[in-house]
């Protein structure tokens, strides 16, 4: 999905926009080693991820969302906390020492 604070930005800045490109990102859910997804209960994100994978969350019924102020400080957070996860990149994950326990969260793929 678009970034909204993108274009807020793109409204107060002196610039020509020529063209377009389309990113996809790869949302996965992240754990600690061992975790499965039936023991998470609790789910670490920037805000913006959540929006992008609000399909696959509610799917989850009753788990604790967090928003953090970055995707790096939610990483931090699910290392920190038992039982629980962040979403990101694999790569992101994997630097941090998280494992991936599902991918493909994105409402768009």
């Amino acid at each position: 999905g678009s970034i909204n604070e993108v274009f807020d930005l793109l409204q107060h800045a002196q610039v020509s926009i020529v063209g377009e490109v389309t990113q996809t990102v790869e949302h996965c859910l992240l754990t600690n080693p061992g975790t499965e997804l039936k023991d998470v209960n609790k789910i670490f994100a920037h805000h913006q991820p959540f929006a992008q994978c609000s399909r696959f969350l509610q799917g989850l019924g009753d788990i604790q969302h967090e928003a953090c102020d970055s995707t790096s400080s939610a990483l931090q957070s699910a290392l920190d906390t038992p039982q629980s996860a962040a979403i990101a990149s694999a790569q992101a994950g994997k630097n941090i020492g998280l494992e991936v326990i599902k991918t493909g969260l994105a409402n768009q793929a």
